[in-house]
């Protein structure tokens, strides 16, 4: 899919997404949900695997809004409000 001139792959199923992994660099920009639907892992627990093998670019969104207690350094968190994919793509 292209978004603004920028190519963006969907995953629906993380088991899918973690095998294609090696198609990014460590320095890929990786939005995901926190709620995962049907996977067996959240948001976080994704993101903690990203960021413990290298990957650093790394963004959540949620309806859910966190405590800063509760959002490790290595992510940022957005809620899912306005326009959320421009923020994204600024960033």
């Amino acid at each position: 899919m292209e978004l603004k001139g920028l190519r963006v792959d969907v995953y629906t199923d993380v088991e899918d997404f973690i095998k294609n992994l090696d198609k990014y660099s460590k320095d890929t920009k990786i939005v995901t949900d926190n709620n995962l639907g049907c996977n067996k892992i959240d948001g976080f627990e994704l993101a903690k695997k990203l960021n413990e093998i290298g990957y650093i670019r790394l963004y959540m969104i949620s309806g859910n809004e966190f405590s800063k207690n509760e959002i490790p350094s290595y992510l940022k968190v957005m809620l899912k409000e306005g326009a959320v994919i421009d923020k994204l793509l600024m960033m």
